[in-house]
């Protein structure tokens, strides 16, 4: 067994040793005991002097980086995309829902299948060192004009069935899926029946813009 001592934990002060076996199959180290350290023990195994043990993040929202702005994704940007999760992967996030803001229909559903190929690759994946993919957040384009903030005008859109399957036909909802998360402003006439669907389609619906 592999001790890490002087570990702090979220909501505590106490300082810990967490005991690490190799996990079945070739999987990583796991966790298998964890116990108090009094104070002025001695240390056992790698001393982490009070650094924190934590989960790792899921972000909601994110752009892009690295030069990728999420709505322009093309095939050609795959390789920098995979980069990219595995910055994020060294950077403690676990995974992110690419956030696609209001754009033009065709680069959304570009964006959309572009993602969904990335998604499905066998080597993006936590043991290859990058974080997972989960499904895109559309931030519109059922906004509120005067509280878009940056979303371009041209590019909004009345909330309507029609309106929303014109951009994201074919594509599946749900956290795994193609779409994860969809923001839009609840006030706007239309908006109750998209909220609906998408509620169908298994996409959590986050009131925004508004």
């Amino acid at each position: 067994m592999h001790w890490l001592s002087g570990v702090r934990l979220p909501l505590s002060d106490q300082r810990w040793r967490i005991g690490l076996e190799a996990g079945r199959g070739g999987q990583g180290p796991v966790i298998s005991c964890i116990a108090p350290i009094a104070p002025g023990a001695a240390a056992a195994g790698d001393d982490w002097n009070g650094d924190w043990l934590s989960p790792m993040g899921v972000d909601l929202q994110i752009n892009g980086g690295l030069g990728l702005a999420f709505p322009e994704l093309s095939e050609a940007d795959l390789p920098r995309l995979a980069e990219l999760q595995a910055l994020l992967w060294r950077d403690g996030v676990e995974a992110i829902c690419p956030t696609l803001v209001t754009c033009g229909i065709e680069p959304l559903r570009q964006a959309l299948a572009v993602l969904q190929q990335a998604r499905h690759d066998p080597a993006g994946t936590a043991a290859s060192g990058r974080c997972r993919l989960l499904g895109a957040h559309l931030e519109g384009p059922f906004l509120a004009r005067e509280r878009r903030g940056a979303h371009p005008e041209q590019h909004l859109a009345a909330p309507s069935l029609a309106a929303l399957a014109e951009r994201i036909a074919g594509f599946a909802g749900g956290p795994d899926a193609d779409i994860a998360l969809v923001t839009l402003a609840p006030e706007l006439e239309g908006a109750a029946a998209v909220i609906a669907e998408l509620r169908n389609l298994g996409v959590v619906v986050s009131l925004g813009h508004s």
